[in-house]
């Protein structure tokens, strides 16, 4: 197996992006065996990429395939002696440093692979308060600071009140007489907003808080780095909604699932679906 980092380059230079502006492009490197959907793009500047190859695998493929049209040449009376196959040359990666096409060790291969998920992680990790933040005032946004404070003595008084309506709970009353409702009416709207309020506040704490705990306990192996990726791409599923997908030649209404990456606090799709 061979382990690659490599820019793109100039599509009729062949130069990295690296060193020169490109004129056309851009264009992979020649990389035989080279899988585009496996390819890694690394968070870092100027862009690299990381990917592997078989060439093992490849040559062997090629060995293969050139001795089953060996065997398939059978001689003819028209032609007793067919004219013999050249053995294939063997594929050969050329690595270029200068022109930032690199071989890369397994250790290498493996550590550049952690930066990469680290750093993302980290990334996800130092914007999730900023995250909340944002999300707190969209939901909250008509709760003054004031009115959110004044919520916590009404409630006391609203549940006094429900309890024995006899209470003095004055803002209560207060508040009932200017809403034209009577108190015991008020009490129950007081009681239901604030438990709805705490609701929303418990469950946003609570999915921060989730993703935040696995963010701080991910763990890189260096042994299987490959698998830690992946890890680090699993995608969750938190439940499902309507929408239109192509069936048998029509658009039709499904329940689709509603995914999130395992380790994006994707505050919104989780608080509407979790």
């Amino acid at each position: 197996m061979k382990y690659l980092k490599f820019t793109q380059i100039d599509a009729n230079t062949g130069i990295s992006w690296a060193i020169n502006q490109p004129i056309s492009g851009p264009s992979w490197p020649n990389i035989p065996g080279l899988n585009l959907s496996e390819v890694i793009q690394l968070a870092q500047n100027p862009t690299y990429y990381l990917a592997k190859v078989d060439i093992d695998a490849l040559n062997t493929q090629l060995l293969n395939e050139w001795q089953a049209k060996v065997d398939a040449q059978q001689p003819t009376e028209e032609n007793p002696e067919p004219e013999s196959i050249p053995q294939p040359d063997p594929i050969v990666l050329e690595f270029n440093p200068d022109n930032h096409f690199f071989e890369l060790t397994l250790e290498e291969y493996a550590n550049e692979l952690k930066e990469h998920v680290m750093a993302q992680l980290n990334q996800e990790k130092n914007s999730i308060y900023e995250q909340e933040n944002r999300f707190r005032d969209s939901v909250f946004s008509k709760y003054h600071d004031t009115a959110s404070l004044a919520g916590i003595y009404k409630y006391e008084q609203a549940k006094e009140y429900i309890a024995d309506n006899t209470a003095a709970a004055l803002d209560l009353r207060a508040e009932a007489t200017a809403r034209g409702v009577t108190p015991e009416v008020m009490a129950n709207r007081i009681i239901q907003n604030h438990e709805s309020f705490r609701q929303k506040e418990a469950k946003i704490a609570g999915i921060r808080g989730k993703i935040l705990d696995r963010i701080e306990s991910f763990s890189f192996n260096m042994q299987d780095p490959e698998a830690s990726l992946a890890e680090f791409k699993t995608e969750e599923t938190i439940g499902t909604s309507k929408g239109m997908v192509f069936e048998n030649g029509e658009m039709v209404e499904k329940d689709v699932d509603v995914k999130v990456s395992k380790y994006s606090l994707s505050l919104s799709t989780r608080f509407q679906y979790e």
